[in-house]
């Protein structure tokens, strides 16, 4: 995820026109719970991941990451709390940009 942000805002900042910043998020499957943009720590213990780097305002997925087993239902629950993860980082790399 970080490296992803800190790319985008390069490139941003460097001129390159985008449709969009990209914006990233990983989630970490303990079970039932879904822990959003987890620790080294908790990686090293999760039954899986699932990683969505996007552009939230073009409403475009631009990359998809998984590991461990999924069920579909859990699949779409995890892809959809990362999508709104990344969604919360736009205003902050916006604001980046601009300072």
């Amino acid at each position: 995820g970080p490296l992803v942000l800190c790319a985008s805002l390069a490139l941003a900042h460097a001129g390159i026109p985008m449709l969009d910043l990209v914006a990233a998020c990983r989630v970490s499957r303990h079970g039932e719970r879904l822990l959003v943009d987890p620790s080294e720590a908790e990686v090293r213990t999760e039954d899986g991941s699932v990683f969505v780097a996007c552009m939230p305002n073009a409403d475009k997925v631009t990359q998809v990451l998984s590991s461990g087993r999924w069920h579909l239902t859990e699949l779409k629950r995890a892809m959809g709390t990362c999508i709104d993860g990344a969604a919360k980082y736009q205003p902050l790399l916006r604001r980046t940009l601009i300072e």
